[in-house]
């Protein structure tokens, strides 16, 4: 009768361990979710005599295209919200978000969108938005045609 009761409560407490195994956890958050904060221009396309131009990084706040910064929050509910601010002015943008690997799409309540590409290398996670062609201020009088790419990072 003792052997029973041991079979009895050894399998009680097998299957009471059983029950706790987590056969639905949720899926894991997409990597994009998170708070995202402008980072910095990256410059590209520049013809002699501004080729040293290409590839430097540039602080989108403190240069000649007037002060820009912005903060976009990526939720897991699949909403955002892109927090900007340029030349003493403050406004929000909210809208939706799809990421399929490693593009991620921002559509705007007002109809707009936008897309960038998502990477992570040694631990660093970036958005870039996609290159825009620009007119650089090389002097107070000149500009210089070129590209710009604007990088997010967590």
């Amino acid at each position: 009768m003792k052997k029973l009761l041991y079979v009895l409560c050894l399998s009680a407490s097998m299957m009471g361990l059983n029950a706790c195994t987590k056969k639905n956890d949720p899926a894991p958050a997409p990597a994009v979710v998170g708070r995202w904060e402008l980072n910095r221009g990256k410059l590209s396309g520049f013809i002699a005599p501004y080729t040293a131009l290409n590839s430097y990084g540039i602080d989108l706040y403190n240069y000649d295209f007037g002060s820009y910064t912005s903060r976009i929050d990526i939720r897991v509910d699949k909403s955002f919200n892109n927090n900007l601010r340029s030349d003493g002015l403050v406004s929000d943008a909210v809208g939706t978000w799809d990421y399929t690997s490693p593009t991620l799409t921002l559509k705007y309540n007002d109809g707009d969108s936008e897309t960038y590409t998502y990477t992570s290398v040694d631990g660093i996670e970036e958005l870039a938005a996609p290159v825009q062609t620009i007119n650089f201020p090389v002097s107070s009088t000149a500009t210089a045609p070129g590209q710009l790419q604007i990088i997010y990072r967590k």
